[in-house]
C-alpha cells in the first residue's frame, strides 16, 4: 500500500494546482486560515464539529516546506 500511496503522491506533484484543486476542493475548507475558520464556524452553527489540519503530507524535506510556505504567503 505504501508503494501505491507514494506513486499517487509523485503523480499528483506533476499536476497543475488548478487540476488538483478540482478534485480536492470538496475536502478543503479554504486557502487561508481565515477561510478555514469561517467554514468551521458555519459548520458549528449547524451543530457540526470539525477539526483543522494543515495539509502537506507529501512534503518530505525542509526545503520543500520552506518553498511551499513562501508560496502560500505570497498568494495571501
Amino acid at each position: 500500500m505504501k508503494f501505491i500511496n507514494q506513486t499517487i503522491v509523485s503523480f499528483v506533484k506533476l499536476l497543475p494546482e488548478s487540476v488538483v484543486h478540482i478534485f480536492a476542493k470538496k475536502y478543503i475548507a479554504g486557502d487561508t486560515l481565515q477561510d478555514a475558520v469561517n467554514v468551521v464556524k458555519e459548520l458549528n452553527t449547524l451543530g457540526i464539529y470539525a477539526t483543522l489540519d494543515v495539509l502537506g503530507e507529501a512534503i518530505t524535506t525542509k526545503e520543500e516546506a520552506v518553498k511551499r510556505k513562501r508560496r502560500m504567503f505570497q498568494s495571501s
